[in-house]
């Protein structure tokens, strides 16, 4: 069922990004990892938003952490409207084997 949510996403994101000019479609493309690098979150009207979410090791005192603690890193994905609206209309079956 994951796969199947992931395609939907990425299916209504190429309808999203088709829709734009030529000249959003490089902005989108070129400042969405961006502003994700700078910790930023990404929203993309009703499309949905992005986000970094990070993983690191604990130390006792804040003086202590350094990016050498971050250990790994995550995005992650809100749907707004336009991808809720084609994940609630979906029709779910099981892979043939």
């Amino acid at each position: 069922m994951q796969r199947i949510v992931i395609l939907l996403v990425i299916g209504t994101f190429a309808l999203f990004v088709n829709a734009q000019t030529s000249v959003q479609k490089e902005a989108v493309i070129d400042l969405v990892p961006e502003r994700l690098a700078e910790g930023k979150i990404v929203r993309l009207g009703e499309f949905g938003s992005f986000s970094v979410s990070l993983s690191s090791e604990g130390v006792e005192k804040a003086e202590e952490f350094t990016a050498a603690n971050i250990k790994s890193n995550s995005l992650n994905f809100r749907p707004g409207k336009l991808v809720q609206n084609v994940l609630d209309g979906a029709e779910y079956k099981k892979a043939s084997e």
